[in-house]
């Protein structure tokens, strides 16, 4: 049987999913033994949807993605129905960089996740907007960021220019951009200038949460869904980085904690899994620790989505013994 090749459209089996009345739940699963056995990983732990990266996120030369092993894993996936999978920008990279080789760098890095997330798949790469120098504004780290995410487009090939990057909200500790929902819609607004409609925002649970908006209790998370939905629009809000926050409200630390033992709290993801116009956003975990730590949190998920009386999995067909292996998030 012929196999379609890697310029495919993104999509395809591995697209963005159907709308559903409740959110997809999964997690981030390391890559460790190759991309097959992720997919099996995230099938095995009950994944509804996936995260990864696609490379180290701490550096060095990225692996080179065979075709053969990317449509196993994208076979894997599919046959489970765990989808989208999302691929996360990896840590080192720095789109708003006052230095310009590491801008250019971080530019260079950011097409290869969308040459990867085409042949896997994956309709969405996830990025911090970045850390701009010592002393530059916020309006002149938006701009490097454009520079950035611009420069990665056009160098990237045509199937990988279909890839939808997402903007990730940040804690606000030091000079990070992206802690307030301005400064997202800013860059949002100036990529689609640059770009068109490519773009939309992933929302981390924790890092709202310190970065001041209060999300312990149903009235905090209507209240940032509102803003959410009027600032930056929502249709732009395409996925759920799921954490609790093991620092107070507006403490501008990023500490992810476990589901529940934190200060956002059952009550928080109760209200937040509830939320009508969070129930297209896949919710996937990143809280600390290996894959079976992170699948105990997605149990947690699941019983709390279930005391909603929604625990009816979207279109997820397999569920098998758990799997192991880790990584540091």
């Amino acid at each position: 049987m012929n196999r379609p090749g890697p310029s495919r459209p993104v999509g395809g089996s591995q697209g963005t999913p159907p709308p559903t009345s409740v959110p997809r739940l999964g997690m981030h699963v390391s890559i460790a033994g190759g991309m097959v056995r992720m997919a099996e990983r995230a099938r095995d732990f009950g994944c509804e949807a996936v995260q990864i990266f696609s490379r180290s996120p701490q550096g060095g030369k990225a692996r080179a993605i065979p075709l053969e092993e990317a449509l196993a894993a994208r076979d894997v996936l599919d046959a489970a129905g765990v989808r989208p999978l999302v691929i996360h920008m990896p840590y080192f990279a720095n789109l708003s960089s006052g230095d310009d080789g590491l801008r250019a760098y971080a530019a260079e890095t950011l097409t290869g996740e969308f040459e990867r997330a085409s042949v896997l798949g994956a309709p969405y790469v996830v990025t911090h907007p970045g850390r701009p120098a010592e002393g530059t504004g916020t309006s002149e780290g938006i701009e490097r960021a454009l520079t950035s995410i611009v420069e990665a487009y056009d160098r990237a090939s045509p199937a990988a220019r279909e890839v939808t990057l997402l903007l990730e909200n940040t804690a606000g500790s030091g000079r990070e951009l992206g802690a307030t929902l301005e400064d997202l819609a800013a860059l949002l607004h100036r990529l689609e200038d640059e770009k068109g409609p490519l773009f939309g925002v992933c929302l981390d649970t924790c890092h709202a949460h310190a970065a001041g908006y209060d999300l312990s209790s149903p009235e905090g998370v209507s209240a940032f869904i509102r803003q959410a939905a009027d600032i930056v629009g929502q249709d732009r809000l395409k996925v759920i980085h799921a954490n609790d926050s093991a620092q107070d409200a507006g403490s501008h630390k990023d500490r992810h904690a476990p589901i529940g033992s934190g200060t956002i709290g059952e009550t928080g993801f109760s209200a937040l899994l509830a939320t009508p116009a969070l129930a297209g956003c896949p919710f996937l975990l990143e809280t600390p620790g290996s894959d079976e730590e992170r699948a105990a949190d997605l149990r947690r998920l699941r019983l709390l989505r279930a005391e909603l009386g929604s625990e009816s999995s979207p279109g997820v067909k397999t569920r098998q013994k758990t799997a192991r292996g880790g990584e540091t998030q």
